[in-house]
């Protein structure tokens, strides 16, 4: 089960809800600004509402990609919004150009697909 509810390890008990107040992170230190996003060090403020109030997979114990795809649009959206990124320059808006930019990028740093093409890659 791939909800908020499903993930077992996960206690439940400490899902934080968010208010909608913007957090300015240049008022507050780094380790304040983390916990006042993610209380519990492994959880989004809010989030879980969020994915209750969209329902993103019709079938949560297989989603598709395209699903996790837009799931991970609105979670990203929500963080910005957190910090008041809400203009449309500011909104993800999944491209092809986005997802293979994404890619190559995980690519980069991640594998040995591109190690050979520079001097940044794989185990720099």
């Amino acid at each position: 089960d791939h909800t908020p509810d499903g993930i077992d390890w996960l206690d439940t008990s400490d899902w934080a809800e968010w208010d909608g107040t913007v957090i300015d992170p240049s008022q507050h230190s780094k380790a304040d600004f983390a916990k006042l996003i993610c209380p519990s060090g492994d959880k989004v403020r809010g989030i879980r509402t969020l994915f209750y109030q969209h329902n993103p997979f019709s079938d949560p114990k297989n989603p598709t990609k395209a699903e996790v795809d837009h799931w991970h649009t609105l979670a990203i959206n929500h963080v910005r919004a957190m910090v008041g990124y809400t203009g449309p320059e500011y909104e993800i808006k999944p491209t092809k150009c986005l997802h293979m930019r994404a890619l190559f990028s995980d690519e980069f740093q991640h594998g040995t697909k591109w190690a050979s093409h520079g001097s940044c890659g794989a185990g720099s």
